[in-house]
């Protein structure tokens, strides 16, 4: 994610109270029976569900469509919820990740000038919190219960900030960090970006004792990374990579090749990963190799983006087209359009309940239930 102009951040307001609690709808075969809700929010037409004896009504945000399926404070239409924004005024959000009550993000500001922060709010509204403020470039974060971590790509540098917001250290440079897993064996292993030749890889760095580990290395331009039971999975986005691979104790193996491989996410089985150029969303078996095409856009440039798997979903986003989408992860059953705005996604993250994105030209952090 080099080279892009961000918009300058303006007043960002935070919304508390909203009760509650980081790419044109026809794109695919199926979707012709969407209804728009008032704030963009979109979803295939289902049967109602039963009450399962709550006897509530279930068109209520509290209870929408379902017993207990509470849209935190949003809109209910036809069983379906609509998002709520936690964070607004803020152009220019960068990635997102979430982890219990709180969400880090990140402001990469201008790639020329433009100063870097890394803030946090809760899930369910509050206060908005700085927790960094860099020279420029944070984008990629991921968070664990006491430290949010990101990368500082013009400067060269993977950082690590406490939730409270004690001053952020470096962890590892000098490097071209772009996304990264948090490893219980590892550390923080990150997808190195080098410089377009052979010189990208994958690195490990103890948070404590700063010890960088090279895990793999002579890769073109690793842009996603993520952890399994038996080593890591990666994209080799840039030219002369466009790959997906994997790492394991046998080394270093090529399962799967596309156009412009990007974001990656695992259930321990596949790999699910999106494609930027071929506009399509992939799921590869870690082990064999076998892939098969989730989705295919009949869209122009839609720029699937980021990319999240749940137990029974697959989630991402469409950046030129400000939409969030998922389908069943075994492919089963037609896409749905979750959300569909009026600025460019940016970022995404998931928890049991919810749906976290950014809307990078609104300034906006939105939160919508599953």
């Amino acid at each position: 994610m080099k080279g892009v102009g961000w918009a300058a951040a303006a007043g960002a307001v935070l919304l508390g109270g909203v009760g509650v609690a980081c790419s044109v709808l026809a794109s695919f075969d199926g979707l012709a029976g969407t209804d728009a809700a008032a704030d963009g929010s979109t979803h295939v037409d289902a049967e109602p569900p039963l009450d399962g004896g709550c006897d509530a009504d279930l068109t209520t945000s509290a209870n929408c469509g379902a017993c207990g399926h509470d849209c935190f404070g949003g809109p209910c239409t036809k069983g379906t919820c609509g998002a709520v924004p936690i964070v607004t005024g803020l152009t220019g959000i960068g990635c997102i990740d979430v982890n219990g009550a709180q969400v880090a993000f990140t402001f990469p500001g201008d790639s020329g000038t433009t100063t870097g922060v890394v803030y946090a709010a809760l899930t369910d509204g509050g206060a908005l919190r700085t927790l960094a403020t860099v020279e420029r470039g944070p984008f990629y974060v991921r968070a664990d219960s006491a430290h949010v971590y990101f990368g500082e790509f013009y400067f060269g540098k993977l950082r690590s900030v406490a939730w409270d917001g004690a001053p952020a250290t470096t962890i590892a440079s000098p490097y071209l960090p772009n996304d990264f897993a948090l490893s219980t064996s590892r550390g923080v292993v990150w997808a190195e970006q080098g410089d377009g030749g052979k010189n990208g890889g994958v690195y490990g760095v103890d948070p404590t004792t700063l010890v960088v580990t090279p895990i793999a290395t002579g890769q073109t331009g690793p842009e996603g990374i993520v952890e399994y039971d038996g080593g890591f999975v990666f994209s080799d986005f840039d030219n002369g990579g466009k790959s997906i691979i994997r790492i394991d104790a046998t080394g270093v193996t090529t399962i799967a090749t596309g156009k412009s491989p990007f974001a990656v996410d695992t259930d321990g089985t596949y790999v699910y990963w999106s494609d930027r150029s071929a506009s399509t969303i992939m799921r590869t078996n870690i082990l064999t190799g076998a892939t098969t095409t989730l989705v295919a856009s009949a869209v122009t440039n839609p720029t699937p983006s980021f990319i999240r798997v749940d137990a029974t979903h697959v989630y991402w986003t469409e950046a030129n087209l400000g939409n969030v989408r998922r389908i069943r992860s075994d492919g089963s059953g037609a896409p749905e359009v979750l959300f569909s705005g009026n600025g460019t996604v940016s970022g995404l993250a998931i928890d049991d309940r919810a749906i976290y994105f950014g809307l990078k030209t609104v300034g906006k952090v939105m939160k919508l239930a599953k």
